[in-house]
């Protein structure tokens, strides 16, 4: 009998639950449903209020009459970051030593705290080298605890996690679509994913999910909705991309802020194509890749009224137009009265999480296991000793003979890692050779060297219809006063500011409108500071052997 778990994901308004075949190709979901998150409860990936979530999973759970308490969980979160890398060619058993080599390459951030999987993307060829191309995970170990801490609280036990941008691709993978462009629009990210020839060669996750068309939504009275819940069930009535919903007492008054309003949710739900058409551009033009296949719109997102036809009038590409029910089954589920139909197109991300997950384990849970096996070992050898030990009296020839035997082994292991040291030993010659000058340049290096650059970097984030009023540097710190249209714009340049490596610790302290209602602008402060440990644009580009497409990228 297939084994069956409940794969979750945790939203944070929006939870949606599977029972799912376990490591099929092509899962079957035998039961599904969605509940509201506890407010609260959820935030970046982290279960906050343990207590409130767990009995809320576990009331649904027993409503459905689901008794498998083994999970898969979705992790969805910013702080989980992607990169893209290619190596020489190796063997599979050496791939993981090698990327510990070279971890602090490939990521710009500490990762002693993150736990890092690796799955092969495909072999490529590049100035007529070849070589093998990578996607890493880094998942914060900090998310892995919360969650088996909250998995002992609830009474669950967990398989093993998938993160966001895998486990849909994985399915449609599954079902023979070996050339397709995967846009996947969720509540807190997009992720949009390019397979050509049944292998993933580009990935990239965008921290702007439909919850931001929903809190636009929530902004204006207008639309008479009071939380998250009822703006989702708003916009997938009334179609606001493309139609004027209509409102009672239409008095002139009334219908110019329903105007408005009207067109500040439609400049966030066009921004989704802005984020697709961004990494198109980026997949076509700056990597030189070629597209081949159709777009699968998948997600919750699409669900919205209107979100797929702008696709379809909008994206150059065609746009996949068979049910997604070929690819996963769900005619067993048989939803409770109450209960939000199930569709296909929010539930590809379930039933692929159960397929080839990136199956990571906390540090805690990796270190008690090496505990276990450790023991283990010591009591085999423990035993085996004393065996020997008697062979040995009988025997002293036994003796040489295991000894030589033993040497024969260890010099097959040395000659077995010698190419790690022969890597590490290269790196560590080219490094010293600069060494001298990296010492002159840090010594006479000052953050005003960077502010030409920097200067680009803001002028290129900062989105249409906002100005800069003024510019501040003092040490460190830098302040710049914003004036801008929409509210919306705010939220745009704080988040494409965030990826100018040359600043950090970006924040909006407050914005403000000003007292003359004529006036339809937002003035507010972006506050930052020079970032001491970025790198120069010109060394980044010599680093060809690895790609960046963190989760948290957007153009």
């Amino acid at each position: 009998m297939a084994k069956k778990v409940i794969s979750i994901e945790a939203g944070v308004w929006l939870t949606k639950v599977g029972l799912v075949d376990y490591k099929k190709t092509s899962p079957k979901i035998y039961k599904a449903f969605t509940f509201r998150t506890p407010e609260h409860a959820v935030e970046d990936g982290y279960i906050r209020d343990k207590e409130s979530f767990a009995n809320t999973l576990i009331n649904e759970l027993e409503k459905h009459q689901i008794k498998e308490r083994t999970a898969v969980f979705t992790l969805v979160s910013s702080k989980i970051v992607t990169r893209e890398i290619e190596i020489p060619p190796v063997k599979e058993n050496k791939v993981e030593s090698i990327i510990k080599l070279q971890i602090n390459d490939y990521f710009p951030m500490d990762v002693s705290d993150y736990v890092i999987s690796h799955s092969k993307m495909g072999d490529i060829e590049k100035d007529g080298r070849k070589l093998t191309k990578y996607m890493l995970v880094a998942v914060p170990n900090s998310i892995l605890s919360n969650h088996y801490s909250f998995s002992e609280y609830a009474g669950i036990k967990i398989e093993t996690f998938d993160y966001i941008g895998n486990g849909a691709v994985q399915l449609l993978k599954s079902s023979r679509q070996s050339n397709f462009i995967a846009v996947q629009l969720e509540e807190q990210s997009t992720v949009i994913t390019i397979v050509q020839d049944d292998k993933i060669k580009f990935q990239r996750v965008t921290p702007y999910g439909f919850e931001n068309t929903l809190s636009s939504l929530l902004d204006y009275d207008i639309f008479g909705v009071n939380d998250e819940y009822e703006a989702y069930q708003y916009l997938m009535k009334n179609e606001l991309a493309y139609r004027m919903p209509k409102i009672d007492n239409a008095d002139e008054g009334r219908v110019a802020a329903l105007e408005s309003a009207v067109e500040d949710v439609r400049d966030s739900i066009s921004y989704y194509l802005n984020v697709v058409n961004t990494a198109l551009d980026y997949y076509q033009n700056q990597l030189g890749g070629r597209i081949k296949g159709e777009v699968c719109l998948i997600g919750d997102g699409f669900r919205l009224a209107g979100i797929k036809k702008m696709f379809e009038n909008e994206i150059s590409l065609p746009i996949h137009s068979l049910d997604y029910s070929t690819f996963v089954d769900i005619k067993n589920n048989k939803a409770l009265p109450g209960d939000e139909p199930v569709s296909t197109v929010s539930f590809l991300s379930i039933a692929g999480a159960t397929i080839n997950p990136i199956d990571v384990k906390s540090k805690e849970i990796e270190e008690e296991r090496s505990r276990s096996k450790g023991m283990h070992t010591a009591y085999v050898t423990l035993a085996a000793c004393v065996l020997i030990s008697v062979v040995l009296i009988l025997s002293s020839s036994i003796r040489q003979f295991l000894a030589v035997s033993h040497q024969k082994e260890l010099d097959e292991e040395i000659s077995k890692m010698s190419y790690i040291e022969e890597v590490y030993n290269e790196n560590k010659k080219a490094r010293e050779s600069e060494q001298k000058y990296e010492v002159v340049d840090a010594s006479t290096s000052t953050n005003n060297e960077k502010f030409l650059q920097l200067l680009g970097e803001c002028e290129s984030s900062l989105p249409k219809g906002s100005k800069v009023r003024s510019l501040q540097i003092q040490g460190d710190s830098i302040s710049m006063n914003i004036i801008s249209t929409k509210r919306i714009q705010a939220e745009r340049l704080l988040m494409n500011l965030k990826q100018v490596e040359l600043i950090k610790n970006v924040s909006i302290p407050a914005a403000a409108q000003p007292e003359e209602k004529k006036k339809k602008s937002w003035e507010y402060t972006v506050m930052a500071e020079y970032n001491s440990d970025s790198k120069d644009k010109s060394a980044d580009e010599n680093k060809s052997q690895s790609t960046d497409t963190s989760s948290t990228q957007s153009e």
